[in-house]
């Protein structure tokens, strides 16, 4: 029968193997060929004409504001400076 002392160093030295088996690097995966998806075809989107522009009727000029002040056809006197 094997003692707890013998059965202890089997214990260590498969804890020291899988320490040194961790320690090698492991080999560099295989490159992962992924299958490129071929790219979906551009979204076509239906292009809305631009709306006519506005066409606001201009409204015509405000009329001249009607001054009530009499106006003399004539100049005034000369005489008066």
């Amino acid at each position: 029968m094997s003692g707890p002392i013998e059965f202890c160093a089997i214990g260590n030295i498969l804890f020291a193997v899988c320490l040194m088996v961790r320690r090698v690097p492991p080999p560099p995966p295989p490159p992962i060929q992924r299958r490129v998806a071929p790219t979906p075809p551009p979204i076509q989107r239906r292009v809305v004409p631009p709306p006519p522009p506005i066409q606001r009727r201009v409204a015509p000029p405000p009329p001249q504001p009607i001054s009530y002040e009499r106006r003399s056809p004539s100049p005034p006197p000369a005489g008066r400076a």
